[in-house]
């Protein structure tokens, strides 16, 4: 383990830019979800740590250097969750940071793709995400994005992402556009200031599409009966916990939810729930409760 390139660097700097403007829209990021990365080297990847939130990273605060060609040579060898877990913190550059912070559970497919990523978790993409006809819908509205169906965060999405870099087509030049089912918008690009113009361009796209104002996610309670209908991974984490349920990352959760319904009512939209296992399965996740535990503190 040695030390990274200093967090000083003009890559860092512009990422942790790019993170707050994408974490202090609502309708993009809520609480501690959506990560973002860059890679400054052949080895060195910033990324988000897990639990953080990204209105309030800082080049020395909220981001974690990991070694990402050793997790992309070590990938095809996870066969669990947990060896997946280990992969991803060993690769950690730095002694302090690996005794404090944990990289984001989603760095693995961070490391696959091109040198800078943000994934969020939109309301404008989630309404195809998060739709039973999602896969159509996404071929006819952004047919250069590729179609990645439903897999649990960590290792099952990452592999994933991975069974699919063949379908990347502009993956070579170091730009892609990827939707997670019932999940978020993965963008990569060159640069930091590339991928929040190519976030904005997909967005539009779909807010054009269907004939949207811009997004307004509202104040909303929470309901009981929303855990039985659940549309996304941090659904699950941050609202059906009832200590986080009350935070403000659960009511941004809760806020980004009821438009979703509302707006797929509106449109014509059938949503695509994901079974009542996945929301025990998600809460019983290690990683799940260490991002839970952060979020508490």
């Amino acid at each position: 383990m040695t030390e990274p390139v200093s967090p000083n660097s003009d890559g860092l700097h512009k990422l942790a830019h790019i993170s707050r403007q994408l974490g202090r829209n609502k309708a993009f990021v809520q609480g501690g979800g959506g990560n973002t990365s860059f890679k400054n080297d052949a080895h060195c990847m910033w990324v988000k740590a897990s639990g953080s939130e990204l209105a309030h990273v800082t080049p020395d605060n909220g981001f974690v250097a990991v070694d990402y060609a050793g997790i992309r040579k070590g990938l095809s060898a996870c066969g669990t969750e947990s060896e997946y877990t280990g992969l991803v913190r060993s690769a950690i550059l730095s002694e302090s940071d690996a005794a404090n912070v944990r990289p984001s559970i989603e760095a693995g497919f961070h490391a696959l793709l091109g040198p800078c990523v943000l994934h969020s978790h939109s309301v404008i993409t989630n309404l195809l995400a998060c739709a039973k006809d999602g896969a159509a819908l996404t071929a006819a509205i952004l047919p250069h994005a590729v179609w990645v169906p439903y897999a649990s965060p960590g290792l099952p999405v990452t592999q994933s992402v991975m069974d699919r870099i063949i379908a990347l087509q502009a993956l070579a030049n170091g730009t892609a556009v990827l939707l997670l089912q019932n999940h978020g918008l993965v963008v990569a690009a060159h640069t930091p200031e590339e991928a929040w113009q190519l976030h904005e361009e997909v967005n539009e796209s779909v807010r054009s599409h269907f004939h949207l104002p811009p997004p307004v996610v509202e104040e909303a309670p929470f309901c009981a009966a929303d855990a039985e209908h659940l549309l996304f991974p941090d659904q699950a984490v941050y609202l059906g916990h009832e200590t986080l349920r009350l935070s403000k990352a659960g009511e941004e959760t809760q806020q980004a939810y009821n438009y979703l319904r509302q707006t797929m009512q509106a449109l014509g939209l059938a949503p695509n729930f994901l079974p009542v296992e996945e929301a025990d399965f998600l809460l019983n996740m290690e990683a799940e409760k260490y991002r839970q535990k952060v979020a508490k503190s």
